[in-house]
């Protein structure tokens, strides 16, 4: 199942993966608890990234799994929706990945990941009331019309624990504050294209 509102097209593709997370969810806080190469540049309130560490979970054994589920998941439901060339499909590589850690209060500030074709943003411990996924319309300046009723450029995707969310990297978005009393985890993927 993907996310499909009417009025923003398929920009985001939202599956839910329906195994146990724990042994992941534990290489990630192992990662936190050790990790001297941390960092905050887009976290805000308090918020961490592993973005800066050399162990990423794209090369750990705990997602082996899931990364095949991810690239079939890819391969055979948004690179035929997106109009990806068959030589893209077939090459799909994870370029990079990092896991982000809110606590209370924390969120992540707005940005792309520039030309990466496909990101993935992967819900490994979402708590109720922890914050969603937003993205910037791009097409706001046209929809700022009363049948739209749009106040606000800033779409909003719900998500739970299990949840992935594919979408193009030239997609401005951020996150909205943890306003649980837990820790929020997110695992991000850049998925690249392998031209060798």
């Amino acid at each position: 199942m993907f996310y499909a509102d009417p009025r923003y097209g398929n920009i985001i593709h939202k599956y839910h993966y329906e195994h146990d997370l724990s042994n992941i969810v534990d290489r990630a806080s192992r990662l936190f608890a050790t990790s001297n190469n941390l960092n905050a540049a887009l976290e805000r309130e308090g918020g961490i990234s592993s973005s800066s560490e050399e162990d990423s979970p794209h090369q750990w054994e705990e997602t082996s799994d899931l990364r095949s589920w991810l690239i079939d998941t890819i391969r055979n439901n948004v690179c035929d929706d997106w109009d990806f060339h068959p030589l893209v499909k077939k090459n799909l590589i994870f370029d990079n990945s990092w896991v982000n850690k809110h606590p209370p209060g924390a969120w992540t500030d707005e940005h792309t990941h520039g030309g990466m074709p496909v990101v993935v943003s992967f819900y490994l411990e979402q708590p109720v009331d922890s914050g969603y996924f937003q993205f910037f319309d791009p097409l706001y300046s046209v929809r700022q019309s009363p049948e739209f009723g749009r106040m606000s450029p800033w779409v909003t995707v719900p998500t739970v624990t299990g949840d992935a969310l594919i979408f193009p990297g030239w997609l401005y978005h951020k996150t909205q504050p943890n306003n649980s009393t837990q820790r929020r985890f997110n695992m991000t993927f850049n998925i690249a294209h392998n031209r060798k």
